[in-house]
């Protein structure tokens, strides 16, 4: 019995040491669980976006799922659009108007928590959010501006940011977020627009055809008018009527000149919007640049509305995790070695006698 039970330990200490030299820890995609929504004059403001009847829509020559089941402060609806398996489905966080209050969500990410919410003018003030968002604005298109802001422009584009924000950015439509337990790695996919360029540019190629008798036949002309910055839009309103505007003339030509370029050079022009994150007590901000093909619109687009929820933008974080309760730490693993040890040497001493 003696034998039997010391070539158990011994096996098992010898499989523990090759497990704590070649095996890592098992990882695992963790997604919110005990999702706790805020409120706003008792509401939490959220209006969710999920794939209800199975409809497509062909838009710009693509067919798309439609997001067609639509819901506004439906709690139960949000939690399942975070917790499916689809970046698509999304929770839009104060769906009132583009000046958002401060709402969003707490959850548990495994041992860890994670909040997100809205950006609010105060967030701007952070210089982690106004040169975070500054540096990777010109980091993906600077090269596309005719010269590189000056020192001088840079702090203004900056002072600007601060002081103003980016208006209609801070209520972010949300599609999923997940943490790697293994290696801290947190991602949020943030729903928007595959391509922004037709915001500030007429991105048409045909019109119909101004004369009224043909116009009714669905008869269609080049647009005269494509790839020129739109008359009047929104970011050259004040502020309050502004939905894509900073303010600062420099920055809002400089993302003029940007979508121009873009368009006549056939590309997309990708912003994404911005959430607040507080991961363990850290404070970051989720936006993005590049996106991918969402393959998904929302049914509630408008008829000019050509790219509403078409993209998804992926942001990530690595961070430094509590220790995994779920992993045996070595000194256990060592007082087994040490047992095995004991009982090897007790036989041998049991043989002498």
């Amino acid at each position: 019995m003696l034998k039997a039970i010391e070539k158990l330990l011994i096996s098992a200490s010898v499989v523990g040491v090759s497990a704590i030299a070649s095996n890592p820890a098992f990882a695992t995609t963790l997604k919110p669980s005990n999702i706790q929504f805020s409120t706003y004059q008792d509401k939490p403001q959220v209006q969710t976006y999920l794939f209800g009847d199975t409809q497509y829509k062909t838009v710009n020559g693509i067919e798309r799922q439609l997001l067609n089941d639509i819901t506004r402060d439906d709690i139960n609806k949000a939690t399942q659009a975070l917790t499916d398996d689809s970046a698509a489905t999304n929770v839009e966080f104060w769906y009132g108007s583009e000046n958002p209050q401060r709402v969003g969500f707490t959850a548990n990410l495994g041992k860890n928590t994670v909040k997100v919410e809205t950006v609010v003018q105060e967030d701007w003030q952070d210089e982690k959010l106004a040169k975070g968002w500054l540096d990777g604005f010109l980091g993906a298109y600077g090269s596309l501006l005719p010269a590189s802001p000056t020192a001088d422009q840079y702090n203004l584009m900056l002072d600007t940011l601060k002081t103003k924000g980016l208006y209609s950015a801070g209520d972010p439509n949300v599609g999923a977020v997940a943490l790697d337990d293994q290696t801290g790695k947190l991602q949020i996919d943030l729903v928007g627009h595959l391509d922004r360029a037709g915001l500030y540019i007429d991105t048409r190629q045909t019109i119909p055809n101004p004369i009224k008798t043909i116009r009714q036949n669905g008869k269609t002309i080049p647009n005269p008018t494509f790839g020129q910055p739109i008359p009047n839009p929104n970011y050259l309103k004040p502020k309050n009527d502004a939905r894509y505007a900073t303010g600062n003339i420099f920055l809002d030509q400089a993302i003029v000149a940007l979508a121009t370029k873009s368009v006549q050079q056939g590309k997309f022009f990708q912003m994404s919007e911005i959430a607040k994150v507080t991961f363990n007590g850290v404070v970051d901000y989720a936006f993005g640049f590049s996106a991918i093909d969402s393959g998904a619109f929302a049914a509630d687009a408008s008829v000019s509305d050509t790219t509403s929820h078409t993209a998804i933008y992926s942001w990530n974080r690595t961070y430094q995790l509590p220790p995994s309760e779920s992993v045996p730490e070595p000194s256990a693993m060592l007082g087994l070695i040490s047992v095995g040890g004991f009982l090897v040497g007790k036989r041998k001493m049991l043989k002498k006698a």
